[in-house]
């Protein structure tokens, strides 16, 4: 679908002033203008943020006795088991919390349910199993704050809970000993949208603080702290928190722990991923290192991916890192045909593109792949889409949304209809009965229409301004990286650049045949350009090549055979006598 571009409005002079104050181009300045910090004070610590400006959490009563319960409980002899989640964020701060046990000298028990066999979250048989065998206490990591039920029935069982989680709580808190989600009302410790591995960061913080006087950690604790904070990256990037406030601070210093790679994990996990040394970006970790943590929940056992961040074996680690390698292309091969397959029954069925949302289920689909599938229709064709994997009587699937569609609200109108859900504003996982199929997809079609209009909403592209080629010479582009690490509330610097003419043949490139590559010239400046994804440019780049047309790009810096060059990674092209831009007046 054509998109339409959405350009900031024109703030010149604060971005003059900004650049003469921090002594950077003004194209790095407008770029922090856009993003809120026009005071030169406040842009001085977007740049260079710091540790100390993570809120302390002994400052924090529900953070602090959750960590003197647990200290507690550990000097009891109490068994503990950490209950995690499938995914990146899950599995990261699985691993976080069981090297804080072993440092404690005493090691937990790790119980993370089957993402095909168990489905998400606590539930009844998975405690039931685990007090019959010996748990005195559990600790959630990434879920539990909705579970009320299953949370009551471990209390029937004996068993003493703690949830540390960070989804949306629904109207009811669970009656555990300790409950952890920053978003619960009264339970502010920090940053409101921290990722699972945030809070148990946290988490970990104030067990330091609690083991020695004065709340200040060991030596030896803040190494741990330290080095947590390359899962604390990993997590927080691959679960797609804005990287601002506090997850900026955290994440920064998460990469440079991750580049160092202390634990072997990390660095088998790294090798793998054929990265070629060097600093870790968060480009590098959301589509190298976490896809290969999650293959491990979407086609297998999570359990593995916890196993090698935690392992002290290099041959052990190396082992289990190439086992997710193998995951992962399995988990590429079965999103590619369920996506297949689903743009297939799309282009085949109107009716199915008649509401306000995609709703779509089979029973060949890997629940494993469910939710990126969705992802992928949800950004096609810009709207709404739930997918789900069919399983006797039962479907269970994971939803993605578009700006201005608040998901988990929606979800949360259609409970009367799931059996179970819980999720965010962007993403959530759901499971109802297939006889409630379709009830519920004439409900939330009608939700969405009430919310996002009858007509079909125009897929938008918001960039960062519009710039000229020859402005971008290799040190401009390494001063936008200062901006870094960027995601979510801080994307990558995107540009618009016009009057482009295409300078001798596109070509396909890449193993499978979907990139493009090519060379762009405005005016006397000449740039290549790598297409990802957009082979199906090349029949129209060819078709009317001579006529101008403009790209939106994020600019790279590309070294090859000891030579530096910018490159431009695009994002969308339109033809100048058909471009469709919008300017925000404010």
């Amino acid at each position: 679908m054509a998109k339409k571009w959405i350009l900031p409005p024109e703030r010149d002079e604060e971005a003059g002033r900004l650049a003469v104050a921090l002594r950077v181009a003004e194209v790095t300045a407008r770029l922090l203008v856009v993003r809120g910090l026009s005071d030169p004070a406040d842009a001085q610590r977007f740049l260079q943020p710091n540790l100390h400006e993570l809120e302390d959490p002994c400052g924090h009563a529900s953070v602090t006795e959750a960590a003197r319960f647990l200290l507690d409980a550990v000097r009891s002899g109490k068994r503990i088991t950490i209950f995690g989640d499938y995914d990146a964020d899950g599995i990261c701060a699985a691993a976080l919390l069981m090297r804080c046990f072993a440092y404690l000298d005493a090691p937990a028990d790790l119980y993370i349910p089957h993402r095909v066999e168990e489905g998400y979250g606590l539930s009844c048989d998975a405690l039931k199993e685990l007090a019959d065998g010996g748990t005195d206490v559990v600790v959630t990591v990434d879920c539990g704050v909705s579970a009320i039920e299953e949370v009551a029935y471990a209390r029937r069982l004996g068993l003493e809970m703690v949830i540390t989680d960070h989804h949306e709580p629904g109207d009811e808190t669970p009656e555990a000993a300790h409950v952890l989600d920053p978003k619960l009302p009264g339970c502010r410790f920090g940053y409101e949208h921290l990722a699972g591995v945030g809070v148990v960061f946290k988490l970990v913080w104030a067990i330091g603080q609690e083991l020695t006087p004065g709340h200040r950690v060991s030596e030896e604790f803040k190494d741990l702290l330290m080095e947590a904070l390359s899962l604390v990256a990993l997590g927080s990037i691959a679960d797609v928190v804005p990287l601002v406030d506090e997850n900026r601070v955290l994440v920064r210093y998460g990469l440079h722990s991750l580049s160092a790679a202390a634990r072997p994990g990390l660095r088998a996990l790294i090798a793998t991923s054929r990265l070629r040394g060097g600093p870790v970006s968060a480009h590098d970790v959301a589509f190298r290192l976490a896809p290969r943590l999650n293959a491990a929940g979407r086609m297998g056992d999570a359990r593995t991916a916890v196993d090698m961040l935690t392992t002290s074996d290099e041959r052990h680690a190396a082992d289990l890192a190439e086992h997710l390698d193998q995951q992962n292309r399995l988990r590429i091969s079965a999103q590619r045909a369920a996506l297949q397959e689903a743009e297939e029954r799309l282009a085949q069925d109107e009716e199915l593109l008649r509401g306000s949302c995609i709703v779509l289920t089979s029973a060949d689909w890997h629940q494993g792949v469910v939710g990126p599938v969705a992802s992928r229709l949800a950004e096609k064709f810009w709207r709404p889409a739930f997918v789900f994997g069919a399983e006797g009587d039962t479907v269970r699937g994971s939803a993605r949304s578009i700006p201005g569609f608040p998901l988990f609200s929606v979800v949360k109108e259609c409970a009367d209809l799931l059996e179970r859900y819980g999720g965010h504003e962007a993403a959530a996982g759901l499971t109802l009965r297939t006889e409630n199929l379709p009830a519920f997809t004439e409900r939330v079609n009608a939700l969405a229409g009430q919310l996002l209009g009858q007509e079909q909403p125009v897929p938008e592209l918001s960039l960062d301004g519009e710039v000229e080629l020859a402005a971008l010479n290799p040190a401009l582009v390494r001063e936008i990286g200062l901006l870094a690490p960027f995601g979510k509330g801080n994307p990558e610097p995107a540009f618009a650049a016009s009057r482009l003419q295409l300078v001798g043949n596109a070509r396909i490139v890449g193993s499978n045949g979907s990139h493009l590559a090519f060379m762009v010239r405005q005016d006397r400046a000449t740039l290549r350009v790598i297409a990802m994804g957009k082979a199906d440019w090349l029949d129209e780049l060819r078709a009317r090549k001579g006529e101008p047309f403009s790209l939106a790009f994020e600019p790279t810096i590309n070294t090859y055979g000891g030579r530096t060059s910018v490159e431009l990674r695009a994002r969308d092209m339109q033809w100048d006598d058909a471009r469709l831009t919008e300017r925000r007046a404010s």
